[in-house]
């Protein structure tokens, strides 16, 4: 609008010496425009552009949570079946490749995995993802109630051909023993060697408002980052900035010139 305004002011000016100076000024004018007009653009388009948060990543769906209210696993350990692969930071980051992995013995339980969280102050959320790939075996996940020492199970899963994941609203003061909490996976079904149960993740959480990324430098996630655009802006602008003022400069000693050249020509004909 102001500049809109400023060209109307420009247009009314009648007196003979502003035809020398008011188009360079319009043009000026126009080049200014033509710049907030980029700068919205790149502005509107940014803002809805998912930019990445982190390292590349040759897997985009890894998914963790920054801040106090997530808590990982600080132990992980198998009693029954065979240990295959994977350590307790295995369970850290949702879809970051890294996973933990046990063979199922050909016995009830097929397999056991203790996991142990230390430091947890409250929780009401499980974040679970895992597999058995035989579809006849049926896991739970079970947490260790304080009060009695019963084995409480929060969800059921059974074998499946893809990792299953969910997250299990509950009651985290039950389960938190000071300050730590114990979970475990078993089963009651006769397992068999080929068998295997898969691990991706499985953290405690209390918190209601997530950035997602993985901080581990091995896997992202595409957020929307403001911080990052506006430096993205910046750098732009900074980069810009030196030959547009040098351009601006010398449109300016121009029509100064042209200005000085024309109220001389007019004094010698007067």
């Amino acid at each position: 609008m102001l500049c809109g305004l400023l060209w109307w002011y420009l247009s009314s000016i009648k007196d003979k010496s502003s035809d020398a100076v008011i188009p360079g000024l319009k043009i000026l004018l126009l080049l200014f425009v033509s710049i907030l007009i980029l700068i919205d653009a790149f502005m509107f388009f940014e803002t809805d552009r998912l930019v990445i948060a982190g390292s590349a990543s040759t897997n985009g769906s890894c998914i963790s949570y920054t801040g106090s209210s997530i808590f990982y696993p600080l132990a992980i350990a198998t009693e029954d079946g065979t240990y295959l692969a994977g350590t307790v930071t295995s369970l850290d980051f949702k879809d970051d490749g890294n996973i933990y992995s046990v063979i199922e013995a050909a016995a009830i339980p097929p397999a056991t995995v203790y996991i142990n969280y230390t430091d947890v102050t409250d929780f009401d959320t499980v974040y679970f993802k895992g597999m058995d790939n035989n579809a006849s075996m049926d896991y739970s996940l079970a947490l260790l109630r304080a009060s009695d020492g019963v084995w409480v199970t929060i969800y059921a899963f059974s074998g499946s051909t893809s990792m299953l994941e969910n997250s299990i609203s509950l009651n985290g003061s039950l389960y938190l023993n000071v300050t730590n909490v114990s979970a475990r996976i078993t089963s009651a079904t006769s397992g068999a060697t080929a068998n295997r149960l898969t691990l991706d993740w499985l953290v405690l959480d209390k918190s209601t408002s997530y950035t997602a990324y993985c901080p581990d430098g091995t896997d992202t996630e595409y957020i929307f980052i403001y911080h990052n655009m506006e430096t993205s802006m910046m750098v732009v602008l900074l980069s810009v900035l030196p030959i547009l003022s040098i351009g601006i400069f010398a449109f300016i000693s121009i029509q100064v010139l042209m200005l000085i050249h024309y109220y001389a020509t007019r004094k010698k004909e007067d």
